[in-house]
């Protein structure tokens, strides 16, 4: 059986307050596993979205900071599948994986199951269509835990890392039944499906884990995200990017003043002349991890033009974009250039 979800309020002075009953952050059944806090409605008020082992997923909403939460998974099509089924639910990825400016989800699920594919629609409302990304048969003969969306190749479409791994080995009933699994990656094809590219990613893409958590992060400072995953029975890896022949990049970390200072629920913008990038600065997703607050832009080859801001507190600004690179922007004093990293 699963435990109810809590959620504890910092007091600002190191002390915390149980408000889960006072937020109304309950729901049937949990048995909750990967949970992110995104603002996906986009209207400066974030969402918790919860991945359940076997139940609906739950998605908690409000109007105003001030009010309760009310489960609404079910009428935003986050729930189930599109068959109207509850699924194993381990992993969330979250990002604009066909660049309309809305966030869509990808649920890492159990053996046996299609991973679940929520595309953004937008104003917050989903539909589930694993089916038509390609990755459902990819995923059928795999358990999956942490996953993410990242660029790897820096070419302004995200592609989609997830870790594999069972959690019995029952190969003593059922010989044919894996226990360790091989990590996947996809390329985003840029027309809404994806394909595999595992066999020609790397020697960590060739071996069997048990794998859990997973983080993406720029380790080696060289402008191309690089992973951690973590493992049951083995160490954890750092898989270090080596792709050629990558994009330029602009990588962005935003400290708040008025708005919370990790500049979680930040929402970027960036305007290039071939389109809108957007990115928002999510808190949780994936599994048992986290991935680098910073905000990663690939441009391939295009020009970035404008980048909009929308704080956390509210507050927005625009500012011209950068040359490619690493920057830093503290809110109300613009950004400031990373000697570290160069294009």
């Amino acid at each position: 059986e699963g435990e109810p979800d809590v959620c504890y309020r910092s007091d600002g002075q190191g002390g915390f307050e149980d408000v889960t009953q006072t937020w109304q952050l309950t729901g049937d059944a949990p048995k909750g596993l990967g949970c992110v806090v995104a603002d996906f409605d986009q209207n400066n008020v974030p969402e918790i979205y919860i991945a359940n082992d076997g139940v609906p997923n739950f998605l908690f909403s409000r109007d105003q900071a001030d009010q309760p939460f009310r489960n609404e998974a079910l009428i935003r099509g986050l729930g189930m599948d599109s068959m109207g089924r509850a699924q194993g639910s381990m992993g969330l990825a979250v990002g604009d994986t066909d660049r309309d400016g809305w966030l869509d989800i990808l649920v890492s699920n159990f053996y046996s199951e299609p991973n679940a594919f929520y595309h953004g629609t937008g104003q917050g409302n989903f539909e589930e269509i694993i089916k038509q990304t390609q990755l459902a048969a990819p995923s059928l003969q795999m358990l999956g835990f942490g996953t993410l969306f990242l660029d790897p190749d820096n070419d302004g479409w995200l592609d989609l890392f997830v870790a594999n791994g069972h959690i019995d080995d029952m190969r003593w009933r059922v010989a044919s039944l894996p226990y360790r699994m091989p990590p996947q990656l996809f390329e985003n094809r840029r027309n809404g499906t994806f394909r595999e590219v595992s066999p020609t990613s790397g020697d960590y893409f060739q071996k069997e884990w048990l794998g859990r958590g997973v983080a993406t992060v720029d380790l080696n400072q060289d402008g191309r995200v690089d992973l951690v995953v973590s493992h049951q029975l083995d160490r954890s890896s750092i898989v270090i990017n080596e792709t050629p022949a990558v994009g330029r990049f602009l990588s962005i970390r935003c400290i708040g003043t008025s708005s919370n200072r990790s500049a979680l629920s930040t929402k970027l913008w960036l305007e290039t002349d071939e389109g809108t990038r957007y990115h928002e600065i999510i808190g949780g997703g994936s599994y048992n991890s986290a991935p680098d607050l910073r905000a990663h832009f690939g441009l391939g080859q295009s020009t970035a033009k404008t980048l909009r801001i929308r704080w956390q507190s509210g507050t927005e600004e625009t500012v011209p974009a950068p040359a490619p690179g690493q920057y830093t922007l503290i809110e109300g004093q613009g950004l400031l250039a990373d000697p570290v990293v160069t294009p």
